[in-house]
């Protein structure tokens, strides 16, 4: 399960993180969500393609079951 900060405040960055070596979207997201967010965003990531893999799962097995019925009918 992915963690969400809870409260929505700027986070401060460590002064010893190079900002002028970051991309001016990097920054907005660290100081949005902190350094966790990298973590978080991995997380979210993993979770949501664990998520597809059922799903792909799911339909093959119902894609098969469903012709199984189909051919059962056929032969009654």
């Amino acid at each position: 399960m992915v963690n969400r900060p809870k409260k929505r405040e700027t986070k401060d960055l460590p002064d010893v993180i190079k900002l002028d070596s970051l991309s001016s979207a990097t920054v907005d997201i660290l100081r949005e969500f902190g350094l966790e967010a990298p973590t978080l965003l991995n997380d979210y990531a993993i979770a949501l393609e664990d998520a597809l893999i059922e799903q792909v799962k799911m339909s093959a097995y119902l894609k098969k079951e469903n012709v199984r019925l189909q051919q059962q009918q056929e032969t009654k």
